[in-house]
């Protein structure tokens, strides 16, 4: 089973190429990031799961711990194309054959999950951060649905916080509370 990474690479890198510089020391829904951090987790993201879909063992590396330093120059051109490097790679059935290899080695069809709830959960984070609208589509709903039935709250690991009780019948915000993020965060 394929599944179509373009429409959140797309909203995502949109959002990125809307950063303005002095939004960049600005706090997110996810507690430790500021958006610069963000971005440069969005990058090794990016990158990775990409290199997880091509089964490249060399070009995959463990996720950025997120670092505003660590941008560079260029990076409102180079995230973007990292996003939509990300989401072709996916476009090719053979992706989702085997496991990735590599220092996280899964299931490829698991990476994909994995790709696509980075997508849109920290798609969300840049637009709360930016004062943006953000949706998803009903496809990438249910990934995260999947997603997040994957494991419980002790098996989490210190990549999420516990889950935020919400009572929303919105699918998004839901996802989002099972992220560990309040859906009603603001700047």
């Amino acid at each position: 089973m394929t599944m179509d990474m373009h429409p959140g690479a797309d909203r995502l890198a949109a959002l990125v190429r809307g950063v303005p510089d002095d939004a960049l020391g600005r706090g997110t829904p996810c507690s430790e990031y500021t958006v610069g951090d963000l971005l440069d987790h969005v990058s090794g993201f990016a990158v990775g799961i990409a290199a997880a879909g091509r089964k490249d063992v060399d070009g995959m590396k463990a996720p950025s711990p997120g670092r505003a330093t660590d941008l560079g120059e260029g990076w409102r051109t180079r995230i973007p194309a990292e996003l939509l490097a990300l989401a072709s790679t996916w476009d090719d059935p053979a992706a989702y054959e085997g496991t990735t290899g590599g220092p996280l080695d899964m299931p490829a069809e698991i990476a994909a999950v994995v790709g696509i709830e980075e997508l849109c959960i920290h798609g969300w984070d840049l637009a709360r951060a930016l004062g943006e609208p953000f949706a998803v589509t009903t496809a990438e709903l249910d990934v995260l649905e999947r997603f997040f039935s994957l494991f419980g709250p002790d098996e989490r690991g210190s990549a999420y916080d516990p889950p935020v009780k919400s009572s929303t019948t919105d699918l998004l915000a839901r996802a989002i509370a099972l992220s560990g993020r309040d859906p009603g965060w603001r700047p």
